[in-house]
């Protein structure tokens, strides 16, 4: 956490926060490999900034 900020998202806190399921991040980050994302053994953690700069792109 950066100034009690989280830095990233995990992909059930992304997708609340984007309003859509997680099975639907999930099939969005199988079939986008331009999705953001940060892979750290079988975890799958969302990078809060690039998440936004995803979305308002």
């Amino acid at each position: 956490m950066v100034n009690d900020r989280a830095i990233t998202y995990s992909v059930p806190e992304a997708a609340e926060r984007i309003g859509i399921s997680k099975n639907l991040l999930y099939q969005e980050l199988k079939r986008n490999p331009d999705f953001p994302r940060v892979v750290i053994g079988t975890r799958i953690l969302i990078p809060v900034r690039k998440l936004e700069e995803y979305l308002n792109a």
